[in-house]
């Protein structure tokens, strides 16, 4: 029963994370490189639209069950204490989401929120220079972690 509840968590973690990887990775691949070559202005608008449109249901789903996914993978298998490799790699993979989740809600969010607060009074040039640097750094970290889950946890469920 544990066994089929782990694989089946394994599963979802690893559809959740890689979905959520695939959003992260449009926007380094053609959402940012786009509002970069937007006027100031026009990119924080649209920055500011797009991150009022990402929280809702659909994306909160995939963000959040990757993070409680691999929270609960993390959890099963220190309360198991059955320190076989298939575990260790699980434990890996899960803690890749939890850190991208981390990166997330400590870089990413902290910045949209920053923007959120521009209101086009003239400030927006210096509001997106200071917001798409960083921003994208942090994109990129969290892209490469959500995409390394579906590798780490499926590697997982075959050794």
């Amino acid at each position: 029963m544990i066994e089929a509840l782990l694989m089946t968590l394994t599963i979802v973690t690893s559809a959740c994370s890689g979905i959520a990887g695939g959003v992260y990775f449009s926007f380094a691949a053609i959402v940012m490189p786009a509002l970069r070559r937007a006027q100031p202005h026009e990119a924080v608008s649209a920055m500011q639209s797009i991150n009022v449109a990402a929280v809702r249901w659909p994306f909160m789903i995939i963000f959040f069950g990757s993070l409680i996914g691999s929270v609960a993978l993390v959890v099963m298998d220190m309360a198991a204490g059955n320190w076989v490799p298939a575990s260790i790699v699980r434990v890996i993979g899960a803690a890749l989401g939890i850190a991208a989740f981390s990166i997330t809600v400590l870089g990413n969010v902290p910045l949209n929120n920053q923007l959120a607060s521009e209101t086009g009074s003239g400030s927006a040039a210096d509001s997106w220079k200071s917001f798409h640097i960083p921003w994208s750094r942090f994109n990129l970290a969290r892209t490469i972690l959500s995409m390394a889950v579906p590798v780490v946890l499926g590697y997982s469920l075959v050794i």
